[in-house]
């Protein structure tokens, strides 16, 4: 059973933007100072189980808008990403609707803007063909449709050899100590992974290593 609680005093955190509620000596709740003028929280007044559950509730969304700000402003995150946040330390689905809503009101979540950038983004780090940047996306929570538009809208459209071209040479600088064998099974197998088709390989191998490979080393 809820006692009546009357708070006595007010309390703000130092080190925290929050106010410490206490009925006597216990402490009540802790809370946001804009809920507190809000709900004119102050001595003497009254907190019915009502008030102090209505107060917990808001600043729980304060706290999941808090959490995803601090999220999705450390690097560009997809509305995904910090969905999958919050639910991991437990705001609820609504919860987790308001903190997206008020992301994107300020623009901090775009994932149209996201995936133009990642496209962008991935490829200067390690050009790869549409079909690795695609898987890239849907990794990253980005929808079918969404991913492959991107692709459409953003991806050069150079012929996929230039890509595969520009992958095969980043990759040579790392192994050029190497004997010219397993140069070759180094270089097959990063291409493959960037999902490059095996003509687009042998071609690259032979402009890079100077030779072509037979039906038997395909991997």
């Amino acid at each position: 059973m809820f006692d009546q609680l009357i708070i006595t005093r007010i309390l703000k955190r130092r080190r925290r933007p929050l106010c410490i509620v206490f009925a006597g000596d216990d402490i009540a709740l802790e809370c946001a100072m804009d809920l507190v003028l809000e709900f004119k929280l102050g001595k003497g007044v009254i907190l019915t189980e009502q008030l102090k559950n209505t107060v917990l509730a808001r600043q729980r969304i304060i706290d999941a808008k808090q959490r995803a700000v601090a999220f999705a402003t450390y690097k560009p995150r997809t509305e995904a990403q910090v969905r999958l946040k919050l639910q991991g330390v437990g705001f609820s689905v609504q919860e987790q609707n308001l903190a997206i809503q008020y992301l994107k009101e300020f623009d901090y979540l775009n994932d149209a803007e996201y995936t133009r950038m990642f496209v962008k983004d991935f490829l200067l780090r390690k050009p790869s063909s549409a079909s690795r940047v695609k898987m890239e996306l849907r990794k990253r929570g980005i929808a079918e449709l969404q991913a492959q538009d991107a692709i459409d809208q953003f991806f050069p459209k150079d012929d996929t050899s230039v890509l595969a071209l520009k992958a095969a040479q980043k990759k040579l600088r790392s192994v050029t100590h190497k004997p010219i064998d397993k140069q070759k099974t180094a270089l097959i197998g990063y291409l493959q992974r960037q999902g490059f088709s095996w003509d687009i390989i042998k071609d690259i191998l032979s402009r890079t290593l100077g030779n072509t490979v037979s039906s038997d080393e395909k991997m």
